[in-house]
């Protein structure tokens, strides 16, 4: 085989235009992809912050906080507890 007759100027020219739309079909098919990882609207309002009165709660009580995931656990401190945390 010879080189004869070959345009090797088109031949980079071809060779990058289709890398080029490749790579731009790559990204399209995957904007949807990745985008479909997103939570949804109902998920997204279920995951807020969870809400709790803790204005009545008393000093040196705990009151547990319901929510999406784990429970949680609310600790109003005592005075003592304030002042020095570790010997409290």
């Amino acid at each position: 085989m010879s080189n004869d007759g070959v345009n090797t100027g088109r031949r980079r020219f071809l060779v990058a235009a289709t890398s080029v739309i490749g790579a731009a079909g790559a990204v399209g098919g995957a904007v949807p992809f990745v985008g479909s990882w997103a939570p949804n609207a109902q998920a997204r309002g279920a995951g807020g912050p969870g809400k709790g009165n803790i204005s009545k709660n008393e000093a040196g009580q705990q009151m547990g906080a319901g929510g999406r995931g784990p429970p949680g656990v609310i600790f109003s401190r005592t005075p003592g507890k304030i002042d020095n945390p570790r010997k409290a």
